[in-house]
């Protein structure tokens, strides 16, 4: 029988597809940094179709990072989102924003289905409460490009 990937690792890829994005393209090296290491890991040729389709269209980093729900495959990102932000030599200021707010959710530990540690709290220009996720508030910030 064939080893295959678990759905929360595959997310952990697919988040990874969604980062390179962050700086508003993927590079040939970045590309090429994501094709390597796809050839690493037993997908299976569904999950290397969908990993396919998200490196040609920007899919939604903040859902992608809320269904990794093993701390493991978390810290794995944040060192796969170095090697990929890295890979085209330049480390671009959005980057370096989403990088560091990746390392410290890493290991946070809450709880991936329940994250609306947020609410009650109002936004500062609206006077609306606020009522997202701490994922989606987290990607919101740094997916915003500038």
């Amino acid at each position: 029988m064939t080893q295959s990937v678990s759905d929360a690792e595959f997310y952990k890829w697919r988040c990874l597809v969604a980062l390179a994005h962050a700086d508003g393209k993927v590079t040939e090296e970045e590309r090429s940094l994501l094709q390597n290491r796809f050839a690493q890991v037993p997908f299976t040729p569904v999950q290397l179709e969908v990993l396919e389709d998200d490196t040609k269209e920007p899919h939604d980093a903040a859902l992608m990072f809320s269904k990794i729900e093993d701390e493991q495959h978390r810290v794995d990102l944040v060192h796969l989102a170095h090697l990929l932000f890295w890979a085209d030599g330049e480390f671009h200021e959005s980057e370096k924003k989403l990088f560091e707010l990746l390392k410290r959710h890493a290991k946070d530990g809450y709880d991936a289905g329940n994250l609306t540690d947020i609410k009650g709290k109002k936004d500062r220009l609206t006077g609306k409460p606020k009522n997202r996720s701490l994922v989606g508030a987290f990607f919101e910030k740094l997916l915003r490009r500038t």
